[in-house]
């Protein structure tokens, strides 16, 4: 796949350091004719004061998908399939951009994945989940900037 960017070539991205050379990898959302690509974001706060964030959406993979920006995806579904699932098979670090923001060390913990599986098409619903401490989503373009060696000082950074 090409450098994703979420709104032309994918709706969201995921990352993790053992999947696809540490490489954000794009993925293509359901679709509604009236608002475009859904995603869901679930907080339960415990008696303790524990957030617990849970993440849901629903991944497209087929053969020739339009892009977001109306171009053809360069990847198929079987390529999408596989790095789903190693991304589903991840217990922390992942990370998901979306056009609201950046979540980070995020796990496929307990129920991840419902599977739809057509003739030319599936569909799967994943529920990714918070590893540990809650953070509200960063702002991508800082997040991507706080790297060590990057372009963002120590005051004005997230820690990765």
């Amino acid at each position: 796949m090409t450098t994703p960017i979420i709104g032309k070539n994918c709706h969201i991205t995921l990352t993790h350091p053992l999947v696809n050379s540490a490489n954000p990898y794009g993925f293509i959302l359901q679709n509604s004719d009236q608002y475009g690509a859904q995603s869901t974001v679930q907080r339960e706060v415990q008696s303790d004061g524990t957030c617990i964030i849970r993440y849901y959406f629903h991944v497209m993979l087929a053969d020739g998908l339009i892009e977001p920006g109306g171009g053809k995806h360069t990847d198929g579904r079987s390529t999408m399939y596989s790095l789903l699932q190693q991304y589903l098979s991840q217990v922390s670090g992942v990370t998901l951009n979306t056009v609201v923001g950046t979540f980070t060390n995020l796990a496929a913990l307990g129920h991840a994945a419902t599977e739809l599986h057509y003739p030319n098409l599936s569909i799967v619903q994943c529920q990714f989940t918070n590893a540990g401490f809650y953070f509200a989503p960063a702002d991508p373009v800082l997040f991507s900037g706080s790297i060590w060696d990057g372009s963002q000082f120590w005051q004005n950074s997230y820690w990765r």
